[in-house]
């Protein structure tokens, strides 16, 4: 019985190659009544199957166990594996390309996940056991998926070869990196990269002399405008005060909505950019919208601040910059 509570969650994936010699030294360490996979997830699993085993005190609380260790060989620390063009990306900004990275590595993690399955139940006393596994088809299948959608997103953006792109590119990169490790352990080898790192990292270097001013029209946050600096010189391109090749016009705006919550007031933050060139010719232009409630306007706006910038990142490339 001690022997069984030690046993905790226990993970192993199963090999066509396993030897005569295991599963009888499994055999023989295994107590009468008792099932192999207690011992060792991937006894009694399929060549295309990877298994894990998990106890509890009730079956419900083993299934989910024996879920969480199969869930854990796809669990992911970005920050170890993280990488990014640093230059001029301040720490806030990478930790943001990091949770964004994660939240979508954690999105396809959870639909691999649903396709796990209980083989088998044991019980022993008051505690409970169940044999997990996942069809490692269906799973190479659904990371092959996801890997050709990035791997064509990844290679249409670098073919533009505008550094606008850099910062998606980082997060198409590194998503592509870990989900493909994820099929390596799958299915023992991964799918060679289309465009690799260092592809990503000398798109910084196209154009260097491009130049840019950013103008504001009226009043504009001082926190916001330096964060538009950064966003900006983060992708490669030098801020001047005149001569430059691009003008940027910035216009900030905050209305107050009506909010019948006492204490509180919501207003309605809107940021326009509009790209015109040397000439005087708009080239692109966005406008980024978004809503917050607060105390005050300043404190509705710290909530929205990172979204605001956020969003300007995502939508860089339609100001159609060189």
């Amino acid at each position: 019985m001690v022997k069984l509570l030690q046993l905790g969650f226990i993970l192993a994936f199963t090999s066509a190659c396993s030897t005569t010699k295991t599963v009888k030294e499994t055999k023989d360490l295994t107590p009468e009544g008792e099932p192999q996979w207690l011992y060792e997830p991937s006894q009694e699993c399929t060549a295309i199957e990877m298994c894990a085993s998990g106890q509890g005190e009730d079956m419900e609380e083993a299934d989910a166990h024996a879920r969480k260790s199969l869930a854990g060989v796809f669990e992911t620390k970005i920050n170890s594996e993280f990488q990014v063009t640093k230059h001029s990306l301040s720490n806030q900004e990478v930790e943001e390309l990091e949770e964004k990275v994660s939240d979508m590595i954690n999105e396809q993690v959870n639909t691999i996940i649903k396709g796990v399955y209980i083989k088998h139940h044991f019980q022993k006393g008051d505690i409970f056991f169940s044999h997990a596994a996942l069809d490692k088809n269906k799973v190479s299948r659904v990371l092959r998926e996801e890997l050709s959608r990035i791997d064509s997103e990844l290679t249409h953006y670098y073919s533009l070869k505008n550094k606008l792109y850099v910062k998606k590119l980082n997060i198409l990169f590194n998503e592509r990196e870990v989900l493909n490790e994820k099929l390596a352990i799958v299915n023992g080898a991964g799918v060679p990269r289309k465009v690799s790192f260092d592809d990503i990292n000398n798109l910084k270097y196209i154009n260097m002399d491009s130049a840019i001013s950013l103008i504001a029209r009226g009043d504009i946050p001082s926190v916001l405008e330096k964060k538009l600096n950064e966003t900006f010189n983060s992708v490669g391109y030098r801020i001047v005060d005149d001569k430059s090749d691009y003008n940027i016009y910035m216009e900030y705006s905050s209305k107050e909505e009506y909010l019948n919550v006492k204490g509180f007031k919501k207003y309605t933050y809107e940021l326009s950019l509009d790209a015109r060139n040397a000439t005087g010719k708009q080239v692109g232009s966005f406008i980024v919208t978004k809503i917050s409630n607060g105390r005050s306007e300043t404190d509705a706006f710290i909530k929205v601040r990172n979204a605001v910038i956020n969003e300007v990142t995502n939508n860089i490339e339609k100001l159609n910059l060189n």
